[in-house]
């Protein structure tokens, strides 16, 4: 974590040149960086944005509650592009996100995730975040009636993940 302090980059490159062996100690980094640390944040979101590995989300679980903003947008962002059955509950946390980017990505990758990507369960990003209470609300409504019985919870990911020694998780397909 030194590292990061010093030079984020240094940290954040191996993951985003896809060596996930680098993911728990930028996870670790990522939770302990601080909602004003642009410099930071931006390096860890930069190196998250793009990672399409299942074996990634449970790292990106935890990373989704981090305290600086750009992290969060991109570890949902990524979560939101893996399919994965370990991710909905994080995506589910997403929608009570103070940020309105991450509520997005949250709501649009539950709709990705179940196979819901119609005009009914989706939006774009400029209507969303006029008034993205309405959609937010029929995901909740889903999610408490639905998904967190069919899902698993994002502290079951992780202990499972943390049990196993390893970052995989199962596959949506």
């Amino acid at each position: 974590m030194a590292v990061l302090r010093e030079a984020p980059e240094s940290q954040a490159l191996p993951v985003r040149l896809g060596h996930l062996e680098a993911l728990p100690d930028l996870a670790k980094a990522a939770l302990a960086i601080a909602p004003e640390d642009n410099q930071r944040g931006s390096a860890v979101a930069f190196a998250l944005f793009r990672l399409r590995n299942s074996k990634a989300v449970p790292a990106l679980v935890e990373i989704a509650s981090a305290p600086n903003v750009r992290i969060r947008q991109s570890a949902v962002h990524a979560l939101r592009n893996i399919r994965s059955r370990d991710a909905v509950a994080a995506l589910a946390r997403a929608l009570d996100d103070p940020d309105v980017l991450v509520r997005y990505h949250g709501a649009m990758g539950l709709a990705w995730q179940t196979d819901r990507m119609n005009p009914k369960w989706t939006l774009a990003f400029r209507p969303f975040s006029a008034d993205p209470k309405p959609l937010v609300a029929k995901w909740k409504r889903w999610w408490e009636s639905t998904g967190e019985s069919k899902y698993a919870s994002i502290e079951d990911v992780i202990r499972r993940s943390r049990i196993a020694g390893s970052m995989s998780g199962p596959d949506l397909h």
